[in-house]
C-alpha cells in the first residue's frame, strides 16, 4: 500500500480515539530488540510490586495510605473490601519507560482502570496487521484488547460467575467525540470473546448491572474522580456498584501507587526492600526525592536537598506527585534559571513534588508520511514507552515521539507529538 494511502488508513481507523493527528503520522510501529522487551517486561512487573509494597510499607489502610500521600476522600471516596484492593490493585498498569543505553529506565508508574494507551494501541496494531496482511508481519507483541480479556476472565472466575463486562466511563470527558472509544473494546469482547459487555455512562450503570446479582460481575473503571467532578458528574454509581458486588477493576488503591511520592519513597529505599529488590531500583530506576527541605544522598554524597535543586538544575526534573500526561513537569536543562528557580520554590512550599534525574533516551528510526510535504520522511525519535500490563502479563506497548526529537522525553500533552506502539524484533 502507498505511505500515503496507509497514512490516511490509520488516521480513519483512529477516528473517536485519543491520537494526535500530527503533519507526521507513523508508517510502522516503533522497533526494539526482543531482548530488551523481554527485560522491559521483566523490570515493569518487579517494580510494580515494589511501588505497592512500598505503599503498604507506609500505610495499610486507605485512610493511612490517604493521609501518608497528602490526598483527601474526594479524590478517592471509594474503596473496595480490603482483600480485593490487596488482590487486584495491581491488575492494571502503565510504567512510562524510556530506553537509556539500552536499559530501560522508568519514570514513572501509571496504575487503574483509566490508563491511557489501550485502546489507542490496539487501535494502531489493528491497522499496522492490515499493512502487513500480504507479507509475514516481521514483528511479535501481544494485543492489549486479549490480554485483558484474561484478566476480566479470570477475575469473573474468582467470583464464580461466568464471564460479564461492564466499562464504565464517560464520552463527555476530554478526548472523546463519541462512545467510539469505548465501543470498539466491547465489540472485541463480544465478538472476539463470546463475553456479554456493555459501555454505560454513569448515570447508566445502575440500571444496566440491574437488581441482584449484577448482570455483569466485572467491571472496568475507566474514569477519574477528580475529572468527573470538574465535569459534574456523579460518581456514585460506582460506590452503589462495588456494594451490589460488581468488581470494578482496578480498585481506589490502584490510584495511589500511581502517585510519584511512592516512586520516591522506593528509590529512597527502606527496611521493606529486599536486596533483590535494591537491585532492580539501582538499575531501572532513575534516582528520585521527595522535594523537602533537609539532606538527600545523591551521587555518593550527602546534600542539602534546595541547595542540590539549584547547584544540579541541568541533570534535574521536577514533577507533582499526583500529575498525569506531563502537567507541570520541569525539565531543568529546558528552563532558564529564574524560571527552575521559581518551580523550586514553587515545589518546596508545597511539599508533594518529586525531583528526578533526568534520563538522556536512546533514539529509534521511523519512518513517517508528511501531510504537509506530501512525502515520506525517516527522523530518529526519542519515544516514551508505556509498557502495557494486565495481571502481570505484558498486554503491547503504547509510545509517544516527536517526530523532529526536538524535546526528548515528551508527554501527550506536547502538540507536535505523534502516538504509535512498540513491538519487538
Amino acid at each position: 500500500m502507498p505511505d500515503a494511502d496507509a497514512a490516511d488508513l490509520l488516521l480513519h481507523e483512529m477516528r473517536g480515539v485519543p491520537f494526535v493527528r500530527s503533519s507526521h503520522v507513523p508508517l510502522h510501529p516503533i522497533a526494539v530488540p526482543r531482548p530488551w522487551m523481554a527485560e522491559l517486561h521483566q523490570a515493569s512487573r518487579d517494580l510494580l510490586a515494589i511501588l505497592h509494597t512500598t505503599l503498604r510499607a507506609h500505610a495499610t489502610t486507605p485512610e493511612g495510605q490517604l493521609a501518608a500521600l497528602g490526598q483527601n476522600t474526594r479524590s478517592h471516596p471509594y474503596f473496595a473490601d480490603p482483600g480485593i484492593e490487596a488482590e487486584w490493585a495491581t491488575s492494571i498498569a502503565r510504567p512510562d519507560v524510556v530506553f537509556s543505553d539500552g536499559t530501560p529506565r522508568f519514570l514513572e508508574f501509571n496504575v487503574g482502570g483509566a490508563v491511557g494507551g489501550v485502546v489507542t494501541t490496539d487501535q494502531i496494531l489493528t491497522v499496522y496487521d492490515r499493512l502487513y496482511r500480504h507479507r509475514p508481519v516481521p514483528y511479535t507483541t501481544p494485543r492489549p484488547f486479549a490480554v485483558r480479556a484474561d484478566l476480566y476472565e479470570r477475575a469473573a472466575r474468582s467470583l464464580g460467575r461466568r464471564p460479564g463486562v461492564a466499562i464504565l466511563g464517560s464520552s463527555r470527558e476530554s478526548g472523546f467525540s463519541d462512545d467510539r472509544y469505548f465501543r470498539l473494546e466491547v465489540d472485541y469482547l463480544r465478538h472476539r470473546r463470546a463475553i456479554p459487555a456493555q459501555f454505560f455512562e454513569p448515570e447508566d450503570l445502575l440500571d444496566g448491572l440491574g437488581e441482584g446479582v449484577p448482570r455483569y460481575p466485572v467491571g472496568l473503571r475507566h474514569l477519574m474522580i477528580d475529572a468527573w467532578h470538574e465535569l459534574g458528574i456523579d460518581p456514585a454509581p460506582l460506590g452503589e456498584a462495588q456494594r451490589r458486588g460488581c468488581l470494578m477493576l482496578a480498585p481506589q488503591s490502584a490510584f495511589l501507587i500511581s502517585n510519584k511520592l511512592v516512586l520516591a519513597w522506593a528509590s529512597a529505599g527502606g527496611p521493606w526492600l529486599s536486596s533483590r529488590q535494591r537491585e532492580v531500583i539501582d538499575r531501572y530506576l532513575p534516582w528520585t526525592r521527595v522535594v523537602r527541605e533537609g539532606p538527600v544522598d545523591y551521587r555518593g554524597r550527602r546534600q542539602d536537598l534546595p541547595a542540590l535543586l539549584s547547584a544540579e538544575q541541568r541533570r534535574l526534573v521536577l514533577k507533582p506527585s499526583a500529575g498525569n500526561c506531563g502537567t507541570a513537569v520541569s525539565i531543568g536543562a529546558r528552563l532558564e534559571t529564574a524560571a527552575w528557580n521559581a518551580q523550586c520554590e514553587r515545589a518546596l512550599g508545597e511539599g508533594t513534588w518529586v525531583v528526578q534525574e533526568y534520563v538522556e533516551p536512546d533514539r529509534f528510526p521511523c519512518r513517517f508520511w508528511d501531510r504537509s510535504a506530501a512525502r515520506t520522511a525517516e527522523h530518529h525519535v526519542a519515544p516514551v514507552i508505556s509498557p502495557l500490563l494486565f495481571d502481570g502479563r505484558p498486554g503491547g506497548c503504547f509510545a509517544r515521539h516527536d517526530p523532529f526529537d526536538r524535546t526528548g522525553v515528551i508527554s501527550t500533552t506536547f502538540t507536535g507529538a505523534s502516538f504509535n506502539a512498540v513491538v519487538g524484533t
